[in-house]
């Protein structure tokens, strides 16, 4: 039906949105944040791939993948808060 369609694309264009502060936001981090996130979550490596590109162990790749997700999730809710001023 019409209410279905509008409902879908309304979540549809929600997505969209996050996706955007997403990328917005991995721009604003460090280069070893984004380069650690990227390859966890779009290049699919594990723990042991990252500690050997980053050169330390996988405990320690863990505690920067949580440091970067932590900043990540700040710099996007600051994102939130300007579109709101």
């Amino acid at each position: 039906s019409n209410c279905d369609r509008e409902s879908i694309l309304d979540e549809f264009r929600f997505y969209e949105e996050e996706i955007e502060k997403l990328k917005e936001g991995l721009k604003h981090l460090g280069p070893e944040d984004r380069a650690l996130l990227e390859g966890k979550y779009l290049l699919k490596y594990g723990d042991k791939e990252l500690a050997r590109d980053f050169g330390c162990q996988p405990n320690s790749i863990r505690m920067k993948l949580t440091r970067a997700r932590r900043k990540l999730m700040v710099i996007m809710k600051r994102s939130k808060k300007d579109d709101k001023t």
